[in-house]
């Protein structure tokens, strides 16, 4: 099934309209760009709405995130759930700036069908104690295999509390839906935490992804999540001596103009956890 999302993003160049932010629109524009999908950006109130008339799926991160942003994004969020479009929202700093968690779980309580964060950010969103660092996991909150089993039961919880498709991404990634199901994906590189905007433009995949198979969130979902590990491994293995985070970037989004079915099989690393 996760093949299926893959190829389906490639077939039907879903169209994806997108309240990313000034530190990371390129990236994601480019990166939908290569997965197959096509990007908009529209911030004005009249221009968000009528794109997303239009489009497969709305992404909301509040990275950088403008009073104006406000009305445009209710606007638009209204007309995705009245389409019934994917929301997908990532929820930047909350956890580390009161105001941004509050406006996270005002767009939640709105409805969305997908967040995908990390995993300080998945804490305030629980009404835990968060130690994020900037908009940045805390590395007290790093899924390990030792902390896996805590980290799954609480995207469980977080997925049937918002009855969306939760996505807590790092080290190992985990989607959560309200069934109860959550899955475990490994792959990446520790070097993408050190490329301004990964999170971002992942974010942009998952609408991508939510966009072309809106009937199958969680597979799709992480089918996004599988895809990005997988290029990011590319990405890396890529690198020649004297090669770094500047040189990953530009092969990262290579890696994912260039991936194809069988690659994208080979190297994917899920299982799925019954409640």
């Amino acid at each position: 099934m996760l093949v299926r999302c893959f190829s389906a993003v490639r077939e039907s160049h879903p169209l994806v309209m997108c309240f990313s932010n000034i530190v990371t629109a390129n990236g994601c524009a480019n990166l939908l760009l290569a997965a197959g999908a096509s990007p908009v950006m529209a911030e004005d109130p009249v221009g968000a709405v009528e794109f997303t008339e239009k489009a497969s799926a709305l992404t909301i991160n509040l990275g950088t995130f403008f009073p104006m942003l406000r009305e445009s994004a209710r606007g638009a969020q209204e007309t995705a759930l009245r389409r019934g479009i994917p929301v997908v929202l990532d929820p930047v700093g909350a956890g580390c700036a009161p105001s941004r968690t509050a406006l996270a779980l005002e767009i939640l309580n709105r409805g969305v069908s997908v967040v995908r964060c990390n995993r300080s950010e998945a804490n305030a969103l629980l009404g835990l104690a968060s130690s994020a660092h900037g908009v940045d996991a805390s590395p007290d909150d790093a899924v390990t295999e030792e902390s896996l089993d805590r980290a799954v039961d609480d995207v469980r919880t977080l997925a049937g509390k918002y009855n969306c498709v939760m996505a807590v991404t790092g080290a190992i990634d985990l989607v959560g839906d309200p069934d109860g199901r959550v899955a475990v994906i490994r792959g990446g590189h520790e070097i993408m935490t050190k490329v301004t905007g990964s999170g971002c433009m992942l974010t942009a995949l998952t609408g991508a992804f939510a966009g072309a198979e809106p009937r199958f969130l969680f597979e799709a979902v992480s089918a996004a999540l599988a895809a990005y590990g997988v290029c990011g491994t590319l990405a890396y293995e890529s690198l020649k001596p004297g090669e770094g985070c500047g040189t990953f970037y530009t092969r990262l989004i290579d890696a994912m103009g260039e991936l194809d079915v069988t690659a994208f099989h080979e190297r994917l690393d899920y299982e799925v956890r019954q409640a």
